[in-house]
C-alpha cells in the first residue's frame, strides 16, 4: 500500500467537507453492505478524541433506524483513526471498504442532522 500523499498523513485534506467535531467515539465491525446502491455516503471530516486538532475525512452513512456508519476516505497514519478501523500500526491492513459502526455515544447521529 502506498500512503504517500501532499497532504500530512495526520489530519483531513483541507477540502470543503462538513466539519465535525465529536466527544470519543467507539465503534465495531459495520454489518451493512457498503456497495449498497440504496447507501449515500456522504463525505465529512471528523475530529474526535482527545487531540481535536486531528481531523480525517470519512464516509458518513446514517441509516433508517438513525445508526450511524463510516468507511474511510484514505489512511492516516494516526492511532485514533487506526483504532477505529481495526487497522494495523501504520494502516498496514488498510481496506477501503472496510465500514464500521459507531456504538458510542448514543444518539451519534445527532451530529449529521441539519
Amino acid at each position: 500500500m502506498d500512503i504517500s500523499s501532499a497532504t500530512n498523513p495526520m489530519i483531513g485534506n483541507g477540502k470543503l467537507y462538513p466539519l465535525v467535531s465529536t466527544p470519543p467515539i467507539k465503534a465495531r465491525d459495520g454489518m451493512i453492505d457498503a456497495s449498497s446502491s440504496a447507501i449515500t455516503w456522504n463525505p465529512y471530516t471528523i475530529s474526535f478524541g482527545i487531540e481535536p486538532h486531528k481531523s480525517f475525512d470519512l464516509y458518513v452513512f446514517v441509516d433508517e433506524k438513525k445508526k450511524v456508519f463510516m468507511k474511510p476516505m484514505r489512511p492516516y497514519l494516526s492511532a485514533e483513526f487506526e483504532t477505529l478501523f481495526g487497522f494495523s500500526i501504520g494502516c498496514a491492513n488498510y481496506d477501503e471498504s472496510k465500514v464500521v459502526q459507531i456504538t458510542y455515544p448514543l444518539c451519534y447521529n445527532m451530529y449529521f442532522e441539519g
